[in-house]
């Protein structure tokens, strides 16, 4: 992958991010730290799900910072995974 794929994976991916939040009534009640929090969660989640599934060998790997947020991703994976195999791929690992 080129430096202008990236550029423009990340600006499709961000453009993509903004739209979801812009629908969602509760992004704008959040603070300025929670909206940027959120917004790095969501294009985080959403770039790796888009290179498992646009890249055959491509392996993603999600850190977690606490168990429980391990499970969410792990879970919000195995939901979508029946519409997706692909992002089956995604690894959710445990960091401290």
């Amino acid at each position: 992958m080129s430096l202008i794929d990236t550029i423009k994976e990340e600006d499709f991916i961000s453009n993509f991010v903004e739209q979801i939040l812009a629908e969602d009534p509760d992004f704008e009640l959040m603070s300025d730290d929670e909206q940027d929090k959120i917004f790095g969660i969501y294009t985080l989640l959403i770039t790796a799900v888009h290179r498992a599934t646009a890249y055959e060998n491509v392996y993603p790997i999600v850190y977690a910072n606490d168990a429980n947020s391990k499970k969410v991703v792990e879970r919000a994976i195995q939901n979508v995974a029946p519409i997706l195999p692909d992002i089956s791929r995604i690894t959710v690992s445990l960091v401290h």
